[in-house]
């Protein structure tokens, strides 16, 4: 339903996105990750239409998207847009925010719609709070149901969670668990490690007895400690993360590896990493 074929942009002639391509079908989630300043609010504005493109296209649907000198007003009543300055109108109420977009012919309907999105956010105790009260955290909440209220066939989020207090992101994280599942081979170190701490480990390091001289990504929590046999590793660093410690260390080839551990463990302490087969297995190229 939406494509994406070849897409260029620059900021003063400094290139930001460079023949990008690729589609999301109906129904489809599609998470874009990358450091800071790599293009990920700025390929999101470029969907939505507020900014023009050098090279190539967007379409939705049978629609092209050509950016704002073809059109006056950016977006369109199939998307809906979650800026990370969130938007949202200061001096009037939580459910009059997400109600704003809603129409007031049904007043029924309008009412219903609102009360569900603000239980789903779990914004019922301040329904009746002015924005300009609340929390950062809360105001991305609403701005979150605000741009939910009218079931958008395509929504483009900005770091929707990134002011969402510990324990609700935990929440959303557990919902979507099951999407993040899917993320068990990443094709690099680098996108490995923008889904976590991430190790690239030669299998004959993990296996003495392994034949080959491949290496694997290994996540650190992956990594489990022994006492007796595996790989050689000196601790370092050790922090603790309240529910347990991250431990950074040096193989005998000197070269870095994070893992993590229930227990801490003092600097200069050699102990024994494993990992299963199962995860050496999955993470082999076929």
């Amino acid at each position: 339903m939406l494509k994406v074929d070849e897409l260029s942009f620059g900021y003063e002639q400094e290139p930001v996105l460079i023949d990008l391509s690729f589609e999301v079908g109906r129904g489809e989630f599609l998470a874009v990750m990358g450091e800071s300043g790599c293009g990920k609010s700025t390929l999101l504005k470029l969907i939505y239409g507020t900014l023009p493109f050098d090279k190539g296209s967007i379409q939705w649907k049978d629609r092209s998207i050509k950016g704002p000198a073809y059109q006056l007003v950016a977006g369109g009543s199939f998307v809906k847009y979650l800026a990370q300055d969130f938007d949202l109108m200061p001096y009037t109420s939580v459910s009059e925010n997400v109600s704003k977009f809603l129409s007031a012919a049904d007043p029924e309907g309008l009412a219903s719609r609102t009360e569900e999105l603000l239980q789903v956010m779990e914004l019922e105790s301040c329904r009746d709070k002015k924005v300009q009260f609340l929390s950062g955290g809360q105001q991305q909440r609403v701005a979150l149901a605000r741009v939910l209220a009218l079931q958008p066939e395509l929504l483009l989020l900005d770091e929707p969670f990134s002011h969402i207090d510990h324990f609700r992101r935990n929440q959303l994280r557990r919902n979507l668990f099951g999407y993040l599942k899917r993320v068990e081979k990443p094709r690099n170190l680098y996108t490995a490690s923008l889904l976590g701490e991430a190790n690239l480990v030669p299998i004959e390091v993990l296996k003495s007895y392994a034949s080959t001289t491949r290496r694997i990504i290994v996540y650190s929590h992956e990594l489990k400690v022994s006492h007796k046999s595996g790989m050689q590793v000196t601790v370092k660093i050790c922090y603790y993360l309240g529910s347990h410690y991250r431990i950074f260390g040096v193989m005998d080839s000197g070269k870095g590896v994070v893992f993590d551990s229930e227990q801490p463990f003092e600097t200069g302490k050699k102990v024994y990493l494993n990992v299963s087969l199962d995860t050496i297995n999955k993470r082999l190229p076929i």
